[in-house]
């Protein structure tokens, strides 16, 4: 997801031709995959927009999910959770985890630990 800042501009002229130019806060949550938008905490990156007014908040992501706005899924099968060499599948997000390939020929356990018969 890319981020674009976006302000807005308020501005009015009463009956006696008096201005008045409002701009006013934008608190935005670019938050993913069903991802908690954090207000309490709005990030640095505000800076990098023109408009000093507008703000990114933190994203609490759900599991399975990572990265700023938690748009990355995690690879549960990272680092290295089977038995040496052992074919690794990580399961959808709503089933978290990952399962592991059956021990090689010779050796017996649940794939991610094997020893000898």
């Amino acid at each position: 997801m890319d981020s674009v800042a976006l302000y807005l501009k308020i501005f009015g002229i009463d009956e006696y031709h008096l201005q008045s130019l409002y701009w006013p806060r934008l608190d935005v949550c670019a938050c993913m995959n069903q991802a908690k938008c954090s207000f309490n905490f709005l990030t640095s990156e505000q800076y990098i927009f023109s408009s000093k007014n507008f703000y990114l908040a933190d994203c609490e992501c759900t599991e399975g999910f990572t990265g700023r706005f938690c748009k990355q899924r995690v690879n549960m099968c990272q680092p290295n959770s089977c038995y040496y060499d052992n074919a690794c599948s990580a399961l959808s997000t709503s089933h978290m985890g990952y399962s592991c390939a059956s021990c090689p020929e010779g050796l017996a356990g649940n794939g991610v630990k094997c020893g000898g018969m």
